[in-house]
């Protein structure tokens, strides 16, 4: 990743994940060009620009646990069309990296709140779901 890109990253995060620590007690970041971890008391949210697609994601999990959960996932069984609108999430310029991220961390602050404050339900919820739900066909015998 060209230093840009990481630039417009970082910046990114900073700006529209702030809310995690003014609103929801998470501690500062500790960040780099290709993720961000937050951590609350209870929680971790890790904002991360994969090294090999450019894919801007974010996982989640309680501390103190070896989860790890996908917020792609999550809103697909919470709010399917807004994860929809977000598109693929896969970017390559500056300013769609931008967007990207203003999209994802807006939807976290929408639908992810449970997520934040760390209701165990959500947790245990999660740990049912997998991508081949929301793509049945993927699994299917071709013959």
């Amino acid at each position: 990743m060209d230093n840009l890109l990481s630039n417009t990253f970082v910046e990114a995060v900073k700006s529209n994940f702030s809310y995690l620590v003014t609103e929801f007690s998470f501690s500062a970041p500790k960040i780099s060009s290709r993720s961000a971890r937050y951590e609350s008391a209870k929680v971790f949210v890790e904002v991360l620009h994969g090294e090999r697609d450019d894919e801007i994601s974010i996982s989640f999990g309680r501390l103190a646990t070896d989860e790890y959960f996908s917020f792609t996932l999550f809103l697909r069984s919470v709010d399917p069309q807004l994860e929809k609108t977000l598109g693929e999430r896969i970017v390559y310029k500056s300013s769609d990296v931008a967007d990207c991220v203003q999209g994802l961390a807006a939807a976290l602050r929408d639908q992810g709140k449970f997520i934040l404050v760390g209701q165990d339900k959500v947790f245990e919820k999660m740990k049912e779901v997998r991508w081949w739900h929301f793509q049945p066909d993927a699994l299917k015998s071709h013959n």
